[in-house]
């Protein structure tokens, strides 16, 4: 009797809906934390399903550059949710310490976090992790980062209600879905996993106030299958709420640090991965990102102490060019003062702007590619004769919804491929051929000197986005409208230079076959390798050096449709082994320019040293074998490269 008694205790009670709609029991094994009329963490049973391990998917998304990921996914949902159009939405970031007695279910979390250690204790990153994780949930102070937005209308719905334009449901409980309409900012349901990929817990608090007094609250965890105390298998997925995992939805039982009597969103990132430079980090990829929702007034935000609105963009984006990689301040002056702006309306895409700027060298040739949400979603190289810089904006209902249905699901680019391959061609073509005919325009009327450098082709990528026609070439088609065209392009750009272009400490690029080049007009390549472009030593552009030159030969792969990343092989020319230091450079037209690097390795995975600059190593070169290196750009494009090697 007294095992009977026990095996009873470890069972509850369950209620099931049958297909005639009448209740019926049946025993089930009691869920990780379930407990009536408290706020707890409850895990479902996972019985039968598919475990999960350490690396989810939607949270290794995030992972590489989560500071600038998290920004723009939770500030595209703010501005997704905006409630008056005449004000701008307020996103406001700020690093808190939270004692842990305030934070409900900590004890049980704790608990959770040291089964899945011990659960996955042969994946060593997973031990790892864990371990981590539950000695910082035992702390008496829990860092987070508390996100919290205005003039929205906050999440809507119950947890259960799929229903469209009711997205508390797709934001707790589903996994890529989302209710969004295709024009919004984000409709794949991927980019709910940015705030985990910031946790040290991988967990987050939400907190909504929808108006007439309707609250909700609710915790996520987004662990790894592991065992409760009674040996049950249960979910990666936990819910901190009340009974059976629901929500809170009365305010007096909602944690006081998140109770709203706003309308609106708070998320808290548990565990939140700080740096010292948390906030400059943050507060350049607002920057970046969003610089056109900040001008056109839709967006505030504010991270710590700092709030950025239109008053003192341009102050921020100035301060902001130390970062050598940073140059939305260049895209911003294109904008506000174009040599050039061009207006069109598109077969599919309808009325679309193009705003372009030609002047000095250090232009970084590209065009900011612009949606309705005021959000930069990638920027684009498109081959040129001049120096240039650009805007494009389609800022339609129709246009929009198609540009929005090209995005991957972490938004940064306009893939001709996505969802399917050759799906959206039609659309890449359009405007990207609309973009270089504006070039070729823009040339046409451009008296910059251009010099013409021997054998530049050979550096040069096979770009389909940049077919190999001559400048300046058709005239202007019928349907492209020009407005205020000056006579003489350059001067106007100079009569209304902004201050964000006077800056001391942005070096110009050194033109090919000019002093700066350490080989002047005499720099030649070295060897070609089955028909890849080769290069040489020597040190030809962007500076020089005391070491001696290291002759090379290299071929460069890009290893994504994006050209994100690289595959370098540089081999060297000597039989002897030697350390050297490699330069990474960008070849155009008529300039090169350092290659700004986000992350450079092995191919096996370790990691080298590397200067965002494009500078890597030192690092080992031999004849016999090449060496081969991983290297990720900060800005991604089909580009040419160079390497360049000295002694280390």
């Amino acid at each position: 009797m007294a095992k009977r008694l026990k095996r009873t205790q470890k069972r509850i009670l369950v209620r099931h809906i049958d297909r005639n709609d009448r209740p019926r029991v049946q025993s089930q094994p009691r869920p990780s934390g379930a407990a009536d009329g408290q706020v707890k963490w409850l895990f479902p049973p996972n019985e039968l399903g598919q475990e999960s391990g350490f690396h989810d998917a939607g949270v290794e998304t995030y992972r590489g550059d989560f500071y600038r990921y998290l920004a723009r996914e939770i500030i595209q949902n703010s501005l997704d949710a905006a409630r008056h159009a005449s004000k701008p939405v307020i996103v406001e970031f700020n690093a808190v310490s939270l004692k842990r007695t305030d934070i409900p279910g900590m004890g049980q979390l704790t608990d959770v976090l040291q089964r899945c250690k011990n659960y996955w204790a042969a994946d060593s990153k997973a031990k790892q992790f864990f371990a981590r994780a539950a000695e910082l949930a035992q702390s008496s102070t829990i860092d987070a980062l508390h996100i919290r937005d205005f003039n929205t209308t906050g999440v809507v719905g119950e947890d259960h209600d799929r229903t469209r334009q009711k997205n508390w449901y797709s934001l707790i409980r589903s996994s890529g879905s989302s209710t969004k309409e295709a024009g919004e900012g984000g409709s794949y349901g991927i980019g709910k996993n940015a705030p985990f990929a910031a946790s040290n817990l991988r967990t987050v608090l939400y907190s909504t106030s929808t108006g007439n007094g309707k609250n909700a609250f609710q915790g996520v965890a987004r662990l790894v299958t592991h065992e409760d105390s009674n040996r049950v298998k249960c979910q990666n997925v936990g819910y901190l709420g009340g009974p059976d995992g629901r929500s809170i939805r009365k305010i007096d039982q909602i944690p006081s640090f998140v109770r709203r009597t706003e309308r609106g969103t708070d998320l808290v990132i548990l565990g939140y991965i700080t740096e010292r430079t948390w906030q400059e980090q943050l507060r350049v990829s607002v920057l970046e990102n969003f610089w056109p929702a900040i001008h056109f007034r839709r967006l505030e935000v504010r991270i710590g102490n700092l709030l950025i609105t239109k008053k003192n963009l341009a102050t921020l984006l100035e301060a902001a060019v130390s970062d050598e990689s940073f140059s939305a301040h260049q895209f911003y002056e294109a904008f506000l003062s174009p040599t050039v702006k061009f207006d069109t309306t598109l077969p599919h895409l309808r009325d679309v702007s193009l705003y372009l700027r030609t002047g000095t060298i250090e232009l970084p040739k590209r065009v900011a590619m612009v949606r309705q949400s005021g959000m930069v979603v990638y920027l684009k190289h498109y081959r040129a004769a001049m120096p240039y810089c650009g805007v494009f904006m389609c800022s339609n209902d129709e246009g929009n919804a198609l540009l929005r249905a090209m995005e991957p699901p972490r938004h940064d680019m306009w893939d001709p491929n996505f969802p399917d391959k050759g799906a959206n061609t039609v659309i890449e073509r359009e405007f990207g051929d609309y973009i270089r005919q504006c070039l070729r325009d823009l040339a046409a009327k451009d008296d910059t000197k251009v010099i013409a450098v021997p054998e530049l082709s050979r550096f040069l990528p096979d770009d389909e986005d940049s077919p190999e026609d001559s400048f300046g070439g058709p005239e202007q088609s019928d349907q492209d409208k020009v407005e205020g065209f000056p006579k003489d392009p350059l001067s106007q750009t100079t009569k209304k230079q902004l201050p964000v272009s006077r800056l001391p400490n942005r070096k110009p690029q050194v033109p090919l076959g000019t002093e700066g080049d350490d080989d002047g007009d005499d720099y030649e390549g070295g060897t070609e390798e089955g028909g890849g472009g080769g290069g040489g030593g020597g040190g030809s552009g962007g500076g020089s050096t005391s070491k001696p030159p290291v002759p090379v030969q290299f071929r460069a792969f890009a290893k994504d449709s994006a050209a994100a990343r690289y595959t370098l092989l540089v081999r060297a020319e000597s039989s002897d082994r030697q350390d050297a230091l490699l330069r990474i450079q960008m070849v155009g037209d008529d300039a090169r320019e350092p290659v700004r690097l986000k992350h450079a390795r092995l191919s096996g995975g370790k990691r080298v040293q590397f200067s965002p600059a494009g500078t890597i190593g030192p690092v080992q070169l031999s004849a016999k074998k090449p060496l081969c290196l991983e290297i990720e750009l900060t800005e991604p494009g089909k580009i040419a490269m160079e390497v360049i090697a000295h002694e280390a």
